[in-house]
């Protein structure tokens, strides 16, 4: 089998149209970019007219740009694409649909959102000369509501993004431990917790936890922050990489996240640093990810 060639690019946030024929440099950025077999990008906007209401969160802006946008993206030569990230819901459901219909019109190769959890989660497939490429996308940072539901018998799925959930945990000694504890009794805020608890409407914390708010902390010998990937949302997309594996020659996923664990947002929450070796040993070729609009590491 013959090499194939990648190029990869983070978040094009596109607001407008570029004038016919580029701007200055354009042609050698084309070049560039359409000079490998795959060239990946996060579209981060939904592309489309209005065809949805802005939601009541938004990943930071409420992101819309003309659909005739998405031909400019692709003049550059990219033709491999992922829509989940934190702008995926901006319009709820209808942008999401609106969105994927004005990709599919332009036969768009694209994965990471869809009418439901299974179509969100499901790898895309891009045919070239030289091999086939699957594409797995997830996101990490997005709004409760545009996350996609499953699908059954009963109810028809909720159109949104593939989410990739975490839990966080604050480690921390006897000292802080005893200051959690000592400030969530002075303030009431844990409530509602206790008495959900003492209703039996939800289970006693482990032995060893405090917690402050929506804030868990666990007791320990030093302070540090554990991050641990949804096991639910980990196992799907490891299926869904052993079967793009079974089905393509190289497997790529994109994992759309803003989050880190202390004060630096160059260095990935340790949750995306798990998530991202197990893609490798369910069979990934490479995971991208983006997100801050900041670089970060390369581990290999």
């Amino acid at each position: 089998m013959s090499k194939i060639s990648f190029a990869a690019a983070g978040d094009a946030f596109i607001t407008r149209r570029i004038p016919k024929g580029g701007y200055p440099g354009f042609a050698g950025l084309q070049k560039l970019i359409s000079g490998h077999d795959a060239a990946f990008v996060n579209l981060e906007m939904t592309f489309h007219n209005s065809e949805g209401a802005p939601a009541a969160v938004s990943g930071g802006t409420w992101a819309m740009a003309d659909p005739r946008c998405l031909d400019d993206v692709c003049s550059y030569g990219f033709n491999l694409f992922t829509t989940a990230n934190n702008h995926a819901g901006d319009y709820g459901e209808g942008g999401v649909m609106a969105t994927i219909r004005h990709l599919r019109e332009r036969d768009m190769t694209f994965s990471g959102t869809g009418a439901n959890l299974a179509e969100a989660s499901r790898p895309c497939y891009l045919d070239t000369p030289n091999g086939r490429v699957a594409l797995v996308s997830v996101s990490a940072s997005f709004s409760d509501a545009s996350r996609a539901g499953g699908q059954s018998v009963e109810m028809r799925g909720r159109p949104g993004l593939s989410p990739l959930r975490h839990s966080r945990i604050h480690h921390v000694t006897k000292a802080h431990f005893d200051m959690v504890q000592e400030l969530a009794s002075a303030t009431c805020v844990n409530a509602a917790q206790d008495y959900s608890i003492q209703c039996g409407y939800a289970s006693p914390r482990p032995e060893g936890t405090a917690a402050f708010g929506q804030y868990l902390f666990r007791l320990d010998t030093r302070d540090w922050v554990e991050t641990v990937p949804h096991p639910g949302d980990m196992a799907r997309v490891e299926a869904e990489i052993r079967e793009a594996k079974r089905q393509a020659d190289a497997v790529l996923v994109s994992v759309h996240s803003h989050r880190t664990d202390y004060d630096r947002f160059e260095t990935p929450a340790a949750f995306v640093e798990t998530f991202a070796r197990r893609c490798i040993d369910a069979g990934a070729s490479a995971v991208l990810g983006h997100g801050p609009h900041e670089l970060q590491g390369v581990e290999v």
